[in-house]
């Protein structure tokens, strides 16, 4: 029984009692501590702890190699799916009210969107709740985020940039490096540590760039729908480093497509009516959560303290 089911009896009825002792009502209305917990043998209050983490809540989210994150800008909602396509668990993220989120990637175990309008800019998410923290403003307009190394790669359209820009910032929002493209909106950007990838929105190209913008190739964004190829609006990029592929996110046909770096079709997956729009693939192992140390923290406090207490009964 979690604690709170035990505090909602207790106020119902003048008294508690279970496994981890008894709540008792004073004549002044109060509810009173566990009586029964200094009672407990040592073995039986290890068993009421472990308990009592038990009924705590779990990660919302953890980040597993392998996997994508899908961004739903619509339904503030991200999305982590297996390459065949399957759900495997979702996240609800907090954003400013006027505001839309229009990029997702992750670095170091960390995920990042991009908020825009509103209190816009960059935003880390918490994976225990979907609450977002600000990191820091790029000062743009529409937005795509990626990952470069352990840095983040960021291109735009309007705003006081130049349209086709790109930057690169460090996670703490130094500017790292810059340079400029051929005009597009961009439908999701990434890299392999050598080479960039952007997704051109209206012209449903894939350009493929060195590290200083120049262009070396290029390819059409195809999707397999119902046996004929059709072309699409990118909305999410990712590369995937374990099979050096690319993934791209349509949020007008709802499908998620993976192709070469030279942009042979490999196949895909519906979203079934999902809005992507942001795609970042999962490379670097999960790190646990603040969370997740407290209760590791808890647990050992716990068990030392009953090891302490069985050698001072030993001692007696």
């Amino acid at each position: 029984m979690s604690v709170q089911c035990i505090m909602f009896w207790a106020t119902r009825r003048q008294s508690y009692t279970g496994p981890l002792g008894s709540l008792v009502r004073g004549p002044e209305g109060n509810l009173h501590r566990f009586r029964g917990w200094t009672k407990m043998r040592p073995f039986a209050r290890l068993i009421a702890a472990f308990s009592l983490l038990a009924a705590l809540p779990a990660h919302s989210l953890t980040l597993t190699p392998g996997t994508l994150l899908g961004l739903d800008s619509v339904g503030r909602t991200i999305y982590q799916y297996d390459t065949a396509g399957n759900v495997l668990d979702s996240l609800a993220v907090t954003l400013a009210s006027t505001s839309v989120a229009t990029g997702i990637t992750t670095v170091d175990g960390r995920v990042f969107i991009f908020q825009q309008g509103g209190a816009g800019g960059l935003l880390e998410v918490d994976l225990a709740t979907g609450i977002t923290s600000f990191v820091f403003d790029p000062n743009v307009g529409r937005e795509d985020l990626g990952r470069i190394g352990s840095n983040l790669i960021l291109s735009f359209l309007n705003g006081p940039v130049t349209p086709g820009a790109v930057e690169i910032y460090s996670t703490s929002g130094i500017l790292v490096d810059e340079f400029t493209v051929a005009t597009l909106i961009s439908g999701g950007i990434d890299s392999d540590g050598v080479r960039i990838y952007m997704a051109d929105q209206p012209s449903g190209i894939v350009r493929v760039l060195d590290l200083e913008g120049v262009e070396l190739s290029s390819f059409p964004v195809l999707h397999l729908i119902d046996g004929d190829f059709v072309a699409g609006t990118p909305s999410g990029l990712a590369f995937d480093e374990i099979t050096d592929t690319l993934w791209v996110a349509d949020f007008d046909l709802d499908v998620v497509s993976q192709y070469s770096s030279t942009g042979t079709y490999l196949g895909g997956f519906s979203t079934s009516g999902v809005r992507t729009d942001g795609l970042t693939f999962v490379q670097t192992p999960a790190v646990p959560s603040i969370s997740t140390f407290g209760l590791g923290l808890l647990s050992i406090g716990l068990i030392g303290g009953t090891v302490a207490t069985l050698r001072r009964r030993r001692s007696m």
